[in-house]
C-alpha cells in the first residue's frame, strides 16, 4: 500500500509549504514611532480603528507620502513601513 506506479508515496517527504508560523503572517511596521507587528494585509484603516483614531480629524503619511483618506481602506501596510499620523487637537 502507499505505492503507485512505483513510487512510495508514504516515504518521501512532502513537497511545498502547508503550514505558516504566525511570523508569516505578520509583519512589523513602525507607527508613530513604535514598533509593532501586526497582521499581513492590515490597512490604513484597521490602525487607526485599532488606535481609536477618528479618520476626519487627522492625516496619515506612510513613507513619507501622504495618504489620501480615500484610499485608508484600501492601503495595506508592508513590511518596513512608517507610519505616522497627525491628529487635530481642539483648545482655546
Amino acid at each position: 500500500m502507499g505505492s503507485t506506479l512505483g513510487v512510495d508515496y508514504a516515504s518521501k517527504p512532502v513537497q511545498g509549504t502547508f503550514s505558516r508560523s504566525i511570523d508569516d503572517l505578520m509583519v512589523e511596521i513602525e507607527f508613530n514611532g513604535t514598533k509593532r507587528q501586526v497582521p499581513v494585509g492590515t490597512t490604513i484603516l484597521d490602525l487607526l480603528q485599532e488606535s481609536k483614531i477618528e479618520t476626519r480629524f487627522c492625516a496619515v503619511e506612510s513613507n513619507l507620502d501622504i495618504v489620501p483618506k480615500s484610499s485608508y481602506g484600501t492601503h495595506q501596510v508592508q513590511a518596513g513601513d512608517k507610519i505616522e499620523v497627525v491628529t487635530l487637537v481642539g483648545g482655546g
